[in-house]
């Protein structure tokens, strides 16, 4: 399985890529973005088999991400990874289909 990882926090994307689990797992980690822009670009070379985000980023948040990923490629797993406590971004994750 082929895994995109996205957040801003580059101590959180370099911890996350370098997990040993992500082996065990029969993963890969195909890229990393630092917000929803950047994973865009990456997406159409990587071909992700599962999106993993935050959801509060600057320039593209993870919400804007997935209602773009959901107009080309609407079965694509997305996973929010958040420690953000309000309560309405873990709503519209989940209208847009995300774990």
């Amino acid at each position: 399985m082929r895994i995109l990882i996205v957040d801003d926090e580059s101590e959180i994307r370099d911890y996350l890529a370098g997990l040993p689990q992500w082996e065990e797992a029969r993963c890969t980690v195909v890229g990393t973005a630092a917000n929803g822009e950047e994973a865009l670009g990456l997406m159409e070379r990587t071909s992700p088999d599962v999106l993993l985000t935050d959801i509060r980023m600057p320039v593209m948040d993870g919400i804007a991400l997935a209602e773009a990923v959901r107009a080309t490629r609407p079965d694509l797993p997305i996973i929010f990874l958040t420690a953000h406590h309000e309560f309405e971004y873990a709503r519209q994750a989940v209208r847009l289909g995300a774990a």
